[in-house]
């Protein structure tokens, strides 16, 4: 496994959550998976999502972040919700923050706008095991699997 630095550890969690997305939220099955995905904001500027999740009637919109969530990347978030909802006025569009951190008193402004947090190594795992029923991956310090209760592990 390589070192993690601040510096690479968005890249290293985006590639996890590449091949495992319902590590950062268990509903992230059953869909299609997109990455550095290109959106033209409504004043024409061109932005690229880390993660997007895409479901018969959900979108969600994945943001990564090196460090600390701070209230200007809420803003990006929202200006990136907006843009997606009008070219997907049916689909429900919420968007999840992965970080380090969050910025003090940020919780409130994140749920009024449906978004949540998760956090690097407590919410997200970065040590895995590998069900060898399932094919799931789990925390590597669970003792059996919470997809099908299978005790049989390979160490990935």
């Amino acid at each position: 496994m390589s070192k993690i630095n601040r510096y690479s550890l968005e890249k290293e969690f985006e590639n996890i959550l590449k091949v495992y997305p319902y590590l950062l939220d268990e509903s992230l099955v059953g869909g299609r998976l997109g990455n550095q995905y290109k959106i033209v904001l409504s004043n024409g500027t061109i932005r690229y999502i880390d993660l997007i999740y895409f479901k018969k009637s959900e979108i969600i919109i994945i943001e990564l972040k090196k460090e600390k969530v701070l209230k200007k990347h809420i803003q990006q978030l929202a200006e990136y919700v907006e843009s997606l909802k009008k070219k997907y006025p049916h689909r429900k569009i919420r968007g999840i923050f992965a970080g380090q951190t969050l910025e003090a008193n940020l919780e409130h402004s994140l749920n009024l706008r449906g978004f949540s947090f998760r956090s690097y190594f407590k919410d997200i795992p970065f040590e895995l095991k590998l069900c060898n029923n399932c094919r799931k991956v789990v925390r590597i310090n669970q003792s059996s699997c919470k997809w099908c209760n299978s005790e049989t592990f390979l160490k990935i």
